[in-house]
Parts: structure tokens; C-alpha cells; sequence
């Protein structure tokens, strides 16, 4: 669309004749003839009485062309001139914020996605420890492994005896697990003592929370390329 086209289709959309918008810009029928039929571009004077005759600003005017409008011939005017300049300006900042928020995006998606997948926020190798049964506060922590060395005389079977039935007895095993390394040992106090927990082994426990950011972190990351990419294809279908 050319823009004296966009002129006339306006003064018929408001219902005037060519002779009833002349008189209300100030010009002869013949120069909006020629306006019109873009044989003639409108002064920075003109337009403006133009706008004002349909009452509207520039920027309502610019909305009601739409895309297809001539851009060379609007740039031969101050106004519609200085619109497409400030439009340039905001959209080139608009890119710029996106470009940021497209390499904020990527940046979080694959740190996000390197930390869930290697377990590295929330651990996925549980630690398991160990304790034998309660330890009094007289008796050494291994005492139930090595309850042997504290009688008297280990060569004296009843003794000996008397000493298995005890600790059998005693014993009572219970389990801690934990995703944090804890040390070699740990201990808890209970009623009659004290309870001393190994490190016996590990195991691995999958956390649905891994699988929840690695969601967030491949989106996050899809989110970011789309920023990127979008505009070009954008850019390009309007060039077709």
C-alpha cells in the first residue's frame, strides 16, 4: 500500500469527498488529487493538517496502515519519519533484551542440566551406617567386634560363653542413611548409652528432584535457543 492510497481510504472511511477534506486541510482539490494518487508527497505542514482533519496522531495513523505501507515515500516526511526511527530504536532494544535473556536462558539450562545430571545438587549415592546395638559409656566403641579382648582371662571357656550370650543379646542392628558424608563414624545418644554408627556401604537412590530439573534445565535451554532463533526466521520470512 502506497501512502496516498492509505490517505484515501481513510477520507472514506470517514465519509468525506476529496473537495470536503481539501477545504478542511487548506489545499486545493487538485494537490490532494495528486496526493493521493502519490504524484505528489505532503509538506511536514500538510501531513499535519492531514492528521488533524482525521483526527489522529501519528502514531494512530502509522497503526491503521499496517505492514505493507511504502516506507521509502514515509521517510520523505518529519513526523512518520521520526516514528519509524524511534520503532527502529525500540525494537533493536527489544532484540538486545531478548539476545540477554536468550544467553541468561542457555547459560542456566545447561548449568542446571550439567548439576541434575550428575547429581551434584541433590546426591543420588546414599551412605549407609551401621551400629551394632547400644555401647555403654564404660566400653570401647568396636565392642561388640572385639568384646574379647576386654575379659579378664580369654582363655576361660565359661567366661568367654557368658560374655557371647551377652553381647548375642545385645546386639540389636540399626541402619542410618544419608546423602552427606558423615565421616567414618558417628555417634547418638539413647537410653542406656550410646549408639556408634559405621560407614558400611552405599548405595544409589534416584531422586525424582534430578529428574525434575532436568526438565526445567532442557526447557530453560529450548526457551533460550528459541529467543535466538525466532527473530532470524522472522526476519526472513518478511524479506520472501
Amino acid at each position: 500500500m502506497s501512502l496516498g492510497t492509505a490517505i484515501k481510504n481513510l477520507r472514506q472511511q470517514y465519509q468525506l469527498s476529496q473537495p470536503e477534506l481539501a477545504v478542511k486541510v487548506g489545499i486545493e482539490q487538485s494537490y490532494l488529487s495528486k496526493i493521493e494518487n502519490d504524484k505528489s508527497t505532503p509538506s511536514h505542514d500538510i501531513f499535519e493538517r492531514l492528521l488533524s482533519a482525521f483526527n489522529l496522531t501519528v502514531e494512530q495513523f502509522m497503526e491503521q496502515l499496517g505492514e505493507g505501507i511504502d516506507r521509502g515515500q514515509l521517510n520523505q516526511i518529519t513526523q512518520t519519519k521520526q516514528y519509524l526511527q524511534q520503532q527502529q530504536s525500540a525494537l533493536q532494544r527489544r532484540r538486545a533484551q531478548m539476545q540477554i535473556w536468550a544467553i541468561a536462558l542457555i547459560a542456566f539450562g545447561s548449568a542446571l542440566f550439567y548439576c541434575a545430571h550428575n547429581a551434584l545438587l541433590f546426591p543420588e549415592r546414599q551412605i549407609v551406617y551401621e551400629s551394632q546395638g547400644v555401647i555403654k559409656d564404660s566400653e570401647p566403641d568396636d565392642v561388640f567386634s572385639r568384646w574379647r579382648h576386654l575379659l579378664a582371662d580369654e582363655q576361660d571357656h565359661e567366661e568367654v560363653d557368658k560374655k557371647r550370650k551377652e553381647m548375642y543379646l545385645r546386639a540389636d542392628k540399626t541402619y542410618r542413611y544419608s546423602f552427606d558424608m558423615l565421616g567414618i563414624k558417628f555417634e547418638e545418644r539413647v537410653d542406656g548409652g550410646r549408639r556408634v554408627f559405621f560407614q558400611s556401604t552405599a548405595i544409589d537412590h534416584p531422586r525424582m528432584i534430578n529428574g525434575v530439573l532436568t526438565f526445567i534445565a532442557v526447557f530453560a535451554f529450548v526457551s533460550g535457543v528459541m529467543l535466538v532463533v525466532t527473530p532470524a526466521l522472522n526476519g526472513r520470512s518478511k524479506k520472501r
